[in-house]
């Protein structure tokens, strides 16, 4: 998959699952290959995602958003080399590295308290 996130700008993620999605891992993932997310405005991904920064957001009730931001970004020829740059450094924060030290964290907290 990582392939084939780095080979697109942009990753459309149109999740309508309002009580269904956890955390929203595919557009964290296509993230950190530089494929800037266009997702729907639910907490999932807004807990990560800055709209006009390392992402798009747009309102999962309605398609024509969708597409219209899609043809916009592709008419347009935005450059989206610091979206690029501002998505792979939020995934970073996700490393296995880094939620593995927040785990270990919290359980240390928990059991020392």
């Amino acid at each position: 998959m990582a392939n084939i996130y780095r080979a697109h700008a942009t990753f459309v993620y149109p999740s309508i699952a309002t009580q269904g999605e956890t955390f929203g891992l595919a557009p964290l993932e296509s993230m950190s290959c530089g494929a800037v997310p266009i997702v729907s405005n639910l907490p999932c991904f807004t807990e990560y995602l800055s709209a006009g920064e390392n992402g798009w957001v747009v309102d999962y009730q309605d398609t024509n958003p969708v597409s219209t931001l899609a043809n916009t970004l592709v008419q347009a020829g935005v450059d989206h080399a610091a979206m690029r740059q501002s998505a792979i450094t939020t995934a970073s924060r996700f490393s296995v590295a880094n939620v593995a030290a927040a785990w270990i964290s919290a359980f240390e907290t928990w059991v020392n308290s």
